[in-house]
């Protein structure tokens, strides 16, 4: 279920990796079990994450019997999540992920959270004392002090700074404090189902572990399997598979739909389907979307958030046409190239065609509807897999299921939208353009005041600068078309712009962000670059 959590570069924590911040969810909870050093004693409680800017977050854990809150700071990169804490004794974080033959981190300091900042080391291990690539005066020493815990000591022309790290893979989490001071550091990865972490206090020579999961404990492909794809289990009941489609590079790449024996598409009393998306929305903001969707097409339908994450979403609704209503339990979970989703439907057919007798009914099994969606999306992905080949039962009456056309998109719509991509490629080029001349403060005027909630616009035009003077001369600015994406994200349409540059020292990946404004007009929010290995 969190397999690809921080790949999608978790929206609590912004959309942007470095730049411009991006409209996103403000903060995510999650249920913690931790073990300390040694295995000596246990805890569980949950962490929430709430956003400072695009790559940092304030991290509130609040564990044991007696509710016990410790505070601190979080910083994440597309692998990994770095978090420290410590109060007054904690001066900074940092997150460092090994790349080929050079470390790269991302800092914020204690002071200053809402600021984050990136360099680079020589090197391809922690081991040692380490330049930095750019040539910036100054080492940063990594040296074991147990198993996967580490003194880190930074040497620059500002001081000495000494903290403790730890080590997950190829990324290492370091904190700096206060000379014999109380502080501590942790670092996470996504393994499978959860995140997986590691903690140190200042002076450690040994780790403690924690995991992190979503609210209502792991629900993903770990859990007990439903089905084998061509027949589901839900709420006690089997389902056969009846209707199987597959349109690669459209919106729904997958269905498979599935009913009880004896019933057609045109009489079920229930339904369960299941789908694969190929989108690069989260969770919640293709949930958000449907809902919107929903309420566009049907305006007297009950619509409801249950759980809204970017990893993990689950909504539910009602329609009610005429004399039919229709009961809808969704839940999208993040899969490979997109998200997977698995649809639970009742309608008001025999024995439940009474208001009363489908409440009734819903009443009796919302909750443990609840629990088996999210164990059904956190299979969806596989189980459409693999049922690739499986063979459809034929249906004992031609007709088509009730559904929802969410996904579906107008002309007129893709009309609009391309013209919006029109508008944002001109800026880029003019963008892009401002920086082949050398222009760095021309390109950052483009800008619109909104990316700047994390840094000034100053500091973002001289971050840009240095970067340019690493890069070197811009030779050619390539947009990948299959990579641009466009989605809704707080009720605004935003669109992603992709490009492969070369530059005289490096081929680079640039995003450019946008957004249409509810007055229509389209605003330059975001940038970011990248080199390529």
């Amino acid at each position: 279920m969190l397999k690809n959590l921080l790949s999608v570069a978790m929206v609590a924590l912004g959309v942007a990796m470095f730049g411009a911040a991006a409209p996103a969810q403000d903060a995510m909870k999650f249920q913690v079990e931790g073990a300390n050093p040694g295995g000596k004693g246990s805890y569980k409680g949950e962490v929430e994450l709430t956003k400072l800017s695009s790559a940092t977050a304030k991290a509130r854990w609040t564990t044991g019997a007696n509710k016990e809150v410790t505070e601190g700071i979080a910083i994440k990169t597309d692998k990994a999540i770095g978090a420290a804490y410590g109060g007054k004794d904690l001066y900074a974080l940092a997150l460092y992920s090994i790349k080929g033959n050079s470390i790269e981190a991302v800092w914020t300091t204690a002071a200053a959270p809402k600021e984050s900042s990136t360099y680079a080391l020589k090197g391809s291990d922690f081991q040692g004392a380490l330049s930095f690539a750019d040539g910036t005066p100054g080492t940063v020493t990594f040296t074991a002090t147990g198993e996967n815990v580490y003194k880190v000591v930074w040497q620059l022309t500002s001081g000495r700074f000494e903290g403790v790290g730890v080590r997950k893979g190829d990324v290492l989490a370091a904190a700096s404090g206060a000379k014999d001071g109380s502080f501590g550091v942790a670092g996470y990865v996504p393994k499978g189902d959860i995140i997986d972490g590691s903690w140190a206090v200042n002076g450690a020579t040994a780790a403690g572990t924690e995991v992190w999961s979503l609210p209502g404990g792991s629900t993903g492909a770990s859990a007990a399997p439903v089905g084998d794809g061509t027949k589901v289990t839900f709420s006690g009941d089997t389902y056969t598979l009846k209707d199987k489609k597959s349109a690669p590079g459209q919106p729904t790449a997958e269905l498979r739909e599935y009913l009880r024996d004896g019933e057609t598409f045109e009489d079920y009393r229930k339904m369960v389907g299941l789908r694969t998306h190929v989108t690069k929305a989260d969770a919640a903001t293709m949930a958000k979307a449907v809902l919107a969707q929903v309420q566009k097409e049907h305006p007297n339908s009950y619509v409801k958030e249950i759980v809204m994450q970017p990893e993990a979403a689950t909504i539910f609704f009602i329609l009610v046409v005429g004399n039919d209503a229709e009961l809808n339990l969704w839940r999208y979970q993040k899969a490979e190239n997109g998200l997977a989703s698995a649809q639970f439907v009742l309608r008001n057919k025999a024995p439940y065609e009474t208001q009363k007798k489908f409440k009734a009914e819903q009443d009796k099994n919302f909750d443990q509807w609840l629990e088996e969606i999210s164990r059904l999306g956190g299979q969806a992905y596989d189980l459409v897999t693999a049922s690739a080949g499986a063979t459809v039962a034929a249906p004992t009456a031609p007709a088509t299921p009730a559904k929802s056309s969410s996904e579906e998109i107008s002309p007129e719509l893709v009309k609009a939208i391309k013209g919006d991509m029109d508008k944002c490629g001109k800026i880029a080029m003019e963008f892009m353009g401002h920086l082949k001349g050398g222009a760095t403060d021309k390109a950052v005027a483009l800008m619109n005041d909104s990316a700047f909630t994390g840094t000034s616009r100053d500091a973002f035009a001289a971050q840009l600068a240095k970067s340019n003077g690493v890069f070197g001369e811009l030779k050619s600015f390539k947009p990948d078309k299959k990579s641009t994406t466009f989605e809704m994200k707080d009720g605004l349409v935003n669109f992603y712009l992709h490009a492969d540059s070369e530059y005289a020292n490096a081929t680079v990946h640039e995003v450019l962000r946008f957004v249409k404004n509810k007055a229509g007009e389209i605003e330059f929010v975001g940038y970011n670059r990248t080199a390529k290995q």
